[in-house]
């Protein structure tokens, strides 16, 4: 799992996730899942109309996929809750971003995905790590948010 340390989760920066440096000893289940956060920053210069890199510190959502299985999470109760309110993380390198889909063009946000390392995944299924990924990242919302429900 996504390490959290004060209140904040941490990301490894071993973006050869899939090749040399993958932690065997995390069983095939780790192997045949992928967990990404869904991570928003703002664009740097003027809003961006391609492309682009950067910094994230705020989560909107969650997916995760096995096999056929995929599912897709908000942090908060809806894409509105989520995207005014969402998950803060310790700031993590997104290497390629798009203009996001869920915020106004002139704030100049994007969206890109960030993989989690399979040392940060469960030995069990897709879904235990997507709802106990949701019940920290829920931790690092502002007050007022709702706590999912988990179990």
């Amino acid at each position: 799992m996504a390490l959290v340390h004060n209140g904040s989760m941490t990301m490894t920066d071993d973006s050869t996730l899939d090749g040399p440096g993958r932690d065997p000893g995390n069983g095939a289940q780790a192997a045949a899942k992928k967990v990404f956060l869904v991570a928003a920053f703002r664009a740097v210069g003027a809003a961006p109309s391609g492309p682009a890199t950067g910094m994230a510190e705020d989560v909107v959502a969650v997916i995760g996929m096995a096999d056929d299985r995929q599912r897709f999470e908000w942090v908060g109760d809806d894409r509105d809750d989520s995207v005014s309110n969402p998950a803060l993380v310790t700031p993590v390198k997104v290497r390629l971003a798009l203009p996001s889909p869920w915020h106004p063009p002139e704030d100049g946000i994007v969206t890109g995905l960030v993989q989690l390392a399979p040392a940060q995944l469960g030995d069990g299924p897709v879904d235990d790590d997507v709802d106990h990924l949701l019940a920290e990242l829920a931790k690092t919302r502002g007050p007022g948010t709702r706590q999912p429900e988990v179990g």
